[in-house]
């Protein structure tokens, strides 16, 4: 499955591997809404990770919205986190409470520790502390490397595991990766790869980590050389018909569309938000930008 998915990826404009990540992302929020909002298994995951990471959590807000208008199954996840974390912040402030009101029951000075109307520092004749209370208090605590009170509920509300959706990506991109490098040996694939549009940059640094073979280093390398080549022409293009003395000259959508196509080439291919109005900016660039465009370079 992985190999038919990298093949039919290579005949779509722009790095495959971006590609085929972004689908499995929209299935799983799809798939997550639709029918997993209640599921238990994937709500612990949630649980574990302290609902999603800040990318992943403003994703599938947006695409709920997009895809029904509504925020129901968010709603739903994230009532589930608040109740968890209200009941976290409640039993540590149980204790602190009344062991701040037995302290100060009896003190002239109110809980918050404030001096009241007779206070040391209000005597004539007493002389002041060379160091404030607090600054020999954060000297006492760094000598004995003691928590601090409150360090213990903070662990307690940081996620226990990385969003898992980020975890799941990030095995699959492995994956991909991998039944890339090991692809090249059959003809058939080694062909649809350098048909294709290659991979962007960051995705070129990861499989290269993956190559055991000169030969197979070489095809990965030489095909990001030859894209780049045909990117970095048609940026000059774009600059200089910019120029005014130039400005009359005809623009090719190819060149129109580089200056967005080299941000995914050195990026990756976008993943912003479901709903941003931009991202048809971002479709049409990659439409425009053919692979075999009759006014596209050529490299001797």
């Amino acid at each position: 499955m992985i190999y038919m998915n990298l093949k039919s990826a290579f005949k779509k404009d722009g790095c495959p591997i971006c590609r085929l990540l972004r689908e499995q992302e929209e299935r799983y929020f799809f798939n997550l809404l639709y029918e997993n909002v209640n599921d238990g298994p994937t709500r612990g995951l949630i649980i574990d990770s302290m609902g999603l990471c800040s990318y992943h959590a403003w994703e599938l807000q947006a695409r709920e919205l997009k895809e029904w208008n509504d925020g129901l199954g968010t709603g739903i996840i994230y009532e589930d986190l608040a109740g968890r974390v209200l009941n976290e912040l409640s039993h540590y402030l149980s204790p602190l409470k009344q062991h701040l009101f037995e302290k100060y029951k009896d003190s002239k000075t109110g809980i918050n520790g404030q001096p009241g109307s007779k206070t040391d520092a209000g005597r004539t004749g007493r002389r002041k502390s060379f160091l404030p209370g607090k600054y020999i208090l954060k000297i006492i605590n760094a000598v004995t490397k003691k928590k601090k009170p409150s360090e213990a509920l903070a662990e307690r509300l940081s996620p226990e595991k990385e969003c898992h959706i980020c975890k799941s990506l990030n095995q699959s991109e492995e994956a991909y990766l991998e039944w890339l490098v090991s692809g090249l040996f059959a003809p058939e694939f080694r062909e649809a790869y350098l048909a294709s549009g290659g991979l962007c940059l960051p995705h070129l640094r990861k499989i290269l980590k993956f190559v055991e073979e000169k030969w197979a280093a070489y095809i990965l390398i030489d095909k990001a050389k030859r894209e780049l080549k045909v990117l970095d022409n048609n940026l000059k293009e774009y600059v200089r018909k910019h120029a005014w003395d130039f400005r009359f000259e005809p623009k090719y959508p190819e060149e129109q569309a580089s200056w967005i196509r080299a941000v995914a080439f050195f990026a990756g291919e976008y993943r912003g938000n479901a709903a941003d109005t931009v991202i048809s900016t971002r479709e049409k660039a990659l439409y425009d930008y053919g692979r075999h465009s009759p006014h596209h370079p050529t490299e001797t």
